[in-house]
Parts: C-alpha cells; structure tokens; sequence
C-alpha cells in the first residue's frame, strides 16, 4: 500500500509533464500554419521553405465549379509560383490540433482574399513531422468553396 501512494506523485508527474508537451507542440504546430500563410501572403519562397519538407505535396479539392475536381503539386512547384505581385492573404478561423509521438495533423478552416477581395474559403489540413529543427509541414490538403462559407463560419463558432 505505501509503494502505491510513492507512485502517485510519480504517475502525477508524468501525465502534468505529458499535458504540457502536447501543448507546447500545439502552441508551435499553430506557429507553424501562421508563417505558412505569413509566406503565401508574402510570396517569401525563403519562409515557406524554412517549415516545409520539400518533397511533400499539396492536394487540392476545388468544389467550385460543376464537377469537383482534384489535383496535386510539390512544395517545390508552389515555390515556381511565388509571384510579388500576388496580393494573397489566408485567413484561419480555428485550429483542431491532434499530435502523437512526433506526428501532427491540423484541421483549419480558413478564408482567401485576392487583393483584399474574398474569394473563397475552405478547409486546410496540414500533417505535421516533428524533426530536430522544430515541425515541419509534410504535406496539405484543402478544399476551395464558394457555397457555404456561412455554414463553416457558424459550426466553429458552436
């Protein structure tokens, strides 16, 4: 019985230090999203590349017209497209973070403006890989949508 009440303070101890970590890594996986849009906004290839693993992808699900379509493209094309003249900003609404053992994905409903205009909005999905500089993006996924943004603005708020 006295061994059992020696290893609650130890057993408190690890699930305090578990909880903190787990925010800690929340706290920098939403850095990581914010330079992201930080470097679309600022068409800065240096910044983009420097919270990506560059061999990862993006896919993207367009709703927007007749028929949903999809396709996909490296970090290495996005970085051809950098453009000063681009005027881009992204907005994200919340951030539902799941991470587990070096490994994180982020669920983030967003909205886009093209020069300060709206122009859609959708979900961003971002997975995650803790390396020794800190987390990396790995790959992105997202849907662009011109219906509902409404909808997806009033469910976060629930």
């Amino acid at each position: 019985m006295e061994r059992s009440i020696l290893l609650i303070p130890f057993l408190f101890l690890f699930v305090v230090k578990s909880i903190g970590q787990n925010s800690s890594d929340e706290s920098e996986i939403e850095r990581t999203i914010e330079i992201f849009f930080q470097s679309l906004s600022q068409q800065d290839s240096s910044l983009y590349k420097s919270i990506l693993l560059l061999d990862g992808q993006v896919w993207t699900v367009n709703n927007t017209e007749t028929k949903r379509t999809h396709r996909v493209r490296s970090f290495r094309d996005d970085i051809t497209m950098f453009n000063p003249d681009n005027r881009w900003r992204e907005t994200a609404l919340a951030y539902t973070i799941s991470v587990h053992n070096g490994l994180a994905t982020a669920w983030v409903p967003y909205e886009f403006f093209v020069d300060d205009k709206f122009s859609h909005c959708g979900v961003d999905i971002f997975n995650l890989i803790k390396t020794q500089h800190g987390w990396k993006i790995a790959s992105v996924l997202y849907t662009v949508e011109k219906q509902g943004c409404e909808g997806l603005q009033k469910s976060i708020r629930k």
